[in-house]
């Protein structure tokens, strides 16, 4: 008994100190939160100060953004001042929620009401929702930030950019007077450190999942959306296997194959009146690797009795110009490789093309090698993402970025700061407008987005893969025309 008075007796004291502390720091008030003002010492991390508040990293993030890029001396910090878990407990208590009921079947198999069963049937039996508007949401952003690592590296810094993307899409949007709650979870490389987060009790209260960026932590983050009925966004990775079997998860960069034939259906409605060259490789030489795009562009083109002709890669400036004149319609040569080697060899040629009406069809990998004679013909490209950092509504982000954290965003093409706003921005603006089964009204209205294009297809009776492309046309100056 004593023993036991004893440590109550120790315990109070501990928390006396603590408080006692913390009430020597400067208190401030921004957006209805307190905060105690807090200067970093020397040698202070956030293991140290954390100890000293009772606050995770996270949470210390979480309120100073800037602190993810690394603690110095002299910084200060806003440490978030908590309620006491009687207060928590009235607020918890008091507040509303809101549902959404099944009305009728007309959908692709969704969960039922009852959200502790799941229906798993072979054939797409699907419930229709209505739109239910939400007040709020949380999201948690699970993403290996390696607060602690000694050397950072690019990536590192990609995923701190791609979270103060979030947070810029959250402040936007809590004009429209809704409550964003955005968890921050730093969740390593590995599965290790993720397994043991995703036993915390505060994910399973998350109404979205962000992340993650290893294709290797996937299987686990997807196992625990299935179990819990909460929503992943799988920004990065192209790699999941489990898609087409869990209907919680999002894929936001499609591998290009699945890309093929959205962009076949472009090619096909751009150039009518036009006749198509396909080149051909020779028997000899470096086997071209985008057959399978061809095989698709075919009968799309001949659908609308558009002209298409093979041409021998060997002389083949001259073998365009001869087909180029004797049909005096624009001419569009598809050169189906992204092999660096034979681009270089085929690029030496294209500025002896002497035809002025003669315009080339690549592939992404192509910018990537820099090769100048590839532009020295309009060029017509697709891609997952456009940064054009001209336009005003970029501008505006980066000067909201600079306000925000005190310092220029970085500039690199594409931009995780704007891929982690446009993902925000659109799955937030989903959440709000549609309630937690927007899945059933993603296409139905277009977000605007500053640098993606989303556009969201079910993979049979599992999860949602982005179908979204951005059809290019280049010079050598840079981009002519963008759809």
């Amino acid at each position: 008994m004593k023993r036991s008075i004893f440590c109550i007796i120790t315990m109070l004291a501990i928390t006396s100190i603590i408080l006692a502390q913390n009430n020597q720091y400067q208190i401030i008030t921004e957006n209805g939160k307190q905060y105690y003002l807090y200067t970093v010492q020397k040698s202070e991390g956030f293991y140290s100060i954390g100890k000293r508040f009772e606050i995770t990293n996270d949470e210390i993030i979480k309120a100073n953004p800037e602190a993810a890029l690394g603690l110095k001396l002299g910084q200060v910090l806003k440490i978030p001042v908590y309620k006491s878990k009687s207060e928590s407990e009235s607020e918890s208590i008091s507040k509303p929620s809101t549902s959404v009921e099944p009305t009728e079947t007309n959908l692709e198999n969704q969960d039922n009401e009852n959200k502790n069963t799941i229906v798993d049937e072979p054939s797409q039996t699907v419930l229709k929702y209505n739109r239910t508007k939400k007040s709020s949401i949380r999201i948690a952003i699970l993403m290996p930030f390696s607060l602690d690592a000694v050397e950072r590296d690019a990536n590192m810094d990609h995923f701190v950019e791609f979270y103060q993307g979030c947070l810029i899409a959250a402040d936007s949007l809590k004009g429209l007077g809704i409550d964003i709650f955005i968890d921050s979870y730093d969740i390593g490389k590995t599965t290790n450190k993720l397994d043991s987060i995703l036993h915390q009790a505060a994910l399973k209260k998350a109404d979205l999942l962000i992340g993650p960026a290893y294709s290797s932590q996937v299987p686990l983050i997807a196992d625990f959306a299935k179990t819990n009925k909460i929503k992943v966004v799988v920004p990065f990775t192209t790699n999941i296997p489990d898609l087409k079997n869990n209907q919680y998860l999002f894929q936001i960069v499609s591998p290009q194959k699945e890309l093929y034939n959205k962009i076949a259906d472009k090619c096909a409605n751009q150039w009518e009146n036009k006749q198509v060259l396909i080149v051909r490789p020779d028997s000899a030489g470096i086997r071209y690797d985008k057959k399978d795009f061809v095989k698709i562009l075919i009968p799309k083109l001949r659908a609308k009795n558009i002209s298409v002709k093979y041409i021998s890669e060997t002389r083949i400036a001259a073998n365009i110009d001869s087909a180029a004149k004797s049909n005096m319609r624009e001419t569009v040569v598809v050169i189906p490789t992204s092999n660096k080697v034979k681009l270089i060899q085929l690029s030496e040629h294209f500025s002896r093309i002497e035809s002025n009406n003669v315009s080339l069809f690549g592939f992404p990998e192509w910018h990537n090698y820099q090769i100048k004679d590839l532009y020295v013909k309009p060029l017509y490209t697709f891609s997952n993402y456009n940064t054009d950092f001209s336009s005003t509504k970029v501008i505006s982000f980066y000067q909201k970025y600079n306000e925000k954290f005190g310092i220029p965003g970085v500039q690199n093409s594409p931009s995780y700061t704007i891929f982690g706003y446009d993902i925000c921005n659109y799955f937030i603006s989903q959440w709000i407008e549609n309630g937690e089964h927007f899945e059933n009204f993603l296409n139905d209205e277009e977000t605007p987005l500053l640098q993606m294009k989303f556009l969201f297809e079910r993979v049979g009776n599992g999860g949602y893969l982005n179908r979204g492309t951005i059809f290019q046309l280049y010079n050598d100056e840079g981009i002519l025309d963008i759809e």
